[in-house]
């Protein structure tokens, strides 16, 4: 209980609990990864309620990881577990929005899911090579996102590829060019289609510029 309490007490401080991410604060628990403090932090997470989860997220998992501080597997239990939370949500909508229609929780829920969550977690799971798990996120987000997040596109093209799924991946990358949302991954994976077709390597400026200025047109 002792630790629980430190651990609820470190988390309203706005600390983070993974090791080598900021200081500790006076009085909180060396080893707190080890398992006693880790049972802790799964009952802090699985205690909260729908709105307190994605700011959870957004401080302990998307922060870290975009300032690169914490490895990318010091983040990856916490984050899945945060997951999983909003997905449960995500199924059977809190008690605290009973009272708007099943249609406004999907539209509120998905926002924050794929929008302020996914786009992270999608790019987690790619550093950490959970191919199939990032796969089976890309796929629901695309749904969504639309193609307007540069990160999320390339992951998805990049597994494509990855499987061996050449011609999915080709609309991938064309409808991430429309967007002008491409990652200099997906320009060398567009240009390698590119010159399969035997065209002249001199007219890939051109088919690019052709490309971004299609959605326009």
């Amino acid at each position: 209980m002792k630790i629980l309490s430190v651990c609820i007490a470190f988390l309203s401080l706005g600390f983070f609990v993974f090791s080598g991410y900021a200081q500790q604060p006076p009085n909180f628990p060396m080893g707190y990864h080890k398992k006693n403090d880790a049972a802790a932090i799964r009952n802090y997470i699985n205690t909260r309620s729908y709105d307190e989860l994605v700011p959870l997220y957004q401080k302990f998992v998307q922060r870290p990881f975009e300032s690169k501080q914490v490895k990318p597997a010091e983040l990856y239990p916490h984050a899945s577990q945060i997951v999983k939370r909003l997905e449960e949500f995500g199924v059977n909508r809190p008690l605290e929005y009973a009272d708007i229609s099943a249609e406004q929780w999907a539209a509120k829920f998905n926002y924050s899911f794929y929008h302020e969550v996914l786009v992270t977690h999608i790019q987690l799971l790619d550093q950490l090579f959970k191919d199939e798990e990032a796969f089976k996120y890309t796929v629901r987000a695309e749904k969504y996102l639309d193609f307007n997040y540069a990160a999320v596109n390339s992951v998805y093209a990049l597994l494509l590829d990855k499987f061996g799924r050449h011609e999915q991946m080709k609309e991938v990358l064309l409808e991430s060019m429309y967007r002008n949302q491409s990652t200099p991954e997906m320009i060398g994976l567009l240009a390698r289609e590119y010159l399969k077709e035997n065209k002249p390597e001199a007219g890939f400026s051109d088919y690019l510029h052709s490309l971004k200025n299609k959605k326009s047109n």
